[in-house]
């Protein structure tokens, strides 16, 4: 029997500096993944 779960692995990369944490890649996948760690979130307009 083959395997037909679609890979959904991705990438996120978290970058630390002065002014704080960024994480780049799919916005759902990082919010998830918060989610699931228990760390509040809060997305950054552009100035």
């Amino acid at each position: 029997m083959a395997d037909e779960t679609p890979d959904t692995e991705q990438t996120i990369t978290v970058v630390k500096d002065d002014e704080g944490i960024l994480f780049l890649g799919n916005s759902s996948q990082i919010k998830q993944w918060l989610d699931d760690s228990g760390i509040a979130s809060r997305e950054n307009g552009s100035a």
